[in-house]
């Protein structure tokens, strides 16, 4: 996932992830509105647990953190759809 996010922003192309619930809670939990952009910290915790190549994981010790956008969004009643 990371090359292919890291191929995306290089061409600027827009994107929606459907992320699982449990990615970037504290970040979802920071957040006062239900749409708004969020920095994602590139911590090295995040880093070492991707299944990136060495190349990539470098470029993002680099860039530190990444502005996303961030919607939660519900459908029906129970569940929650995370859009990014």
């Amino acid at each position: 996932m990371e090359f292919f996010y890291t191929l995306l922003c290089e061409e600027n192309i827009k994107f929606v992830f459907r992320l699982p619930k449990s990615m970037y809670k504290k970040e979802r939990e920071a957040m006062d509105t239900k749409d708004e952009f969020v920095d994602i910290i590139l911590s090295s915790n995040r880093i070492g647990s991707s299944k990136a190549s060495e190349k990539i994981k470098n470029e993002f010790r680099k860039l530190g953190k990444i502005n996303l956008r961030y919607n939660n969004s519900f459908i029906g009643k129970r569940r929650r759809k995370i859009f990014n």
